[in-house]
């Protein structure tokens, strides 16, 4: 019999602040990955379950229907919609699908994936004390602590970013991470922890409170309370500066002949207005719905880029600024510079 505690478990889904759908995964430990597995996955009756909730009775339900036999998360951030695949089945959302980010986790853990409680201890009392002091000490407020199984989960909520107007805000958790992870990497590795700098993608799935991952047998804990946005971390996230967009810009120079091209590190004030009014638009930018044609990034890229010159955008250099910018596009994926970029727009223009 599955052990879990609801009132945890509603508990962390209200603290989420989740205004859209909630995505719910469950993994079942005897499932084998890749095509070549499916039948008997599908047989066993072992394969990943995906589902949306609305509602705090939709996860409850979930957790009463998959607790014990599998692994169960929901999403640190809400979708816009329930995906689904081509088959109508709901699907687990990809990364340029979140429009929103609310929430910051930060995971530390143990190299030793089966900690002593003298260093679960330890870690915990290390936590309260110096990094709570750090966030403090940075104007933030306290994150919610969770116990995970072999370490503890630290949140920070606030006023949800949007994703298209702020296309680099995993980047800037990212940073966040590293900043925490270097700030205490001595302290922590005394312990034999660490932060797991790795968590900062927009779609992160997280173990519902309470319950356990299967064969382990190690319930998770909420200590969590009522929820509050921290004002201070939300200013301090766009207060950053980015590294990584220097040097996305230094590898935008072409391999044959001069630089012709000037991307900005913001998006253009036009882009972004028409980005909140035109449902095609913001579509194409996320990588979406694409019925006819290339659906590869570059494909994705040579339509949006093809949208915005049919809607009037001239201007070549913000057209760059886009293409560069797009979350799922292949400059940022593939790593694809001027030359693709010069080329992109090109195709469309002459189109």
């Amino acid at each position: 019999m599955a052990h879990y505690d609801l009132e945890q478990v509603v508990d962390s889904y209200d603290w989420l602040g989740h205004e859209g759908v909630t995505e719910l995964f469950a993994q079942n430990p005897e499932y084998k990955p890749g095509k070549k597995h499916f039948e008997w996955n599908r047989k066993h009756q072992t394969m990943p379950v995906t589902a949306y909730a609305g509602s705090v009775d939709d996860v409850t339900a979930f957790v009463r229907k998959h607790a014990g036999t599998r692994m169960v998360c929901m999403s640190l951030n809400e979708r816009p919609e329930e995906f689904k695949n081509q088959w109508g089945y709901p699907r687990a959302a990809k990364e340029p699908e979140v429009e929103l980010s609310r929430n910051l986790m930060i995971d530390i853990d143990f190299e030793n994936k089966q900690p002593s409680k003298t260093q679960l201890l330890g870690l915990e009392e290390y936590i309260k004390k110096e990094i709570f002091a750090w966030y403090q000490d940075l104007g933030f407020l306290k994150p919610v602590l969770s116990f995970s199984g072999r370490g503890y989960h630290l949140f920070t909520g606030y006023e949800p970013i949007t994703v298209a107007t702020t296309p680099d805000i995993a980047q800037r958790l990212r940073k966040f991470n590293f900043e925490l992870h270097d700030s205490h990497k001595d302290g922590l590795g005394g312990i034999g922890a660490e932060v797991d700098t790795n968590v900062f993608d927009l779609r992160r799935m997280v173990k519902i409170p309470s319950t356990a991952k299967p064969g382990v047998g190690v319930n998770s804990v909420w200590y969590g309370g009522k929820r509050q946005v921290d004002a201070g971390l939300h200013s301090y996230l766009f207060s950053m500066v980015l590294d990584e967009a220097k040097t996305s810009r230094q590898s935008m120079a072409p391999v044959y002949g001069p630089k012709l091209i000037t991307a900005d590190s913001e998006l253009p004030d036009l882009f972004r207005h028409l980005l909140r009014h035109d449902e095609k638009l913001r579509d194409l930018w996320h990588g979406r719905r694409k019925v006819n044609g290339d659906a590869s990034r570059s494909g994705y890229d040579f339509s949006l880029t093809r949208h915005l010159i049919v809607q009037g955008y001239r201007n070549i250099d913000d057209l760059a600024t886009v293409l560069i910018a797009r979350p799922d596009g292949a400059v940022r994926q593939a790593g694809k510079g001027e030359d693709y970029v010069r080329r992109t727009i090109a195709n469309a223009i002459l189109k």
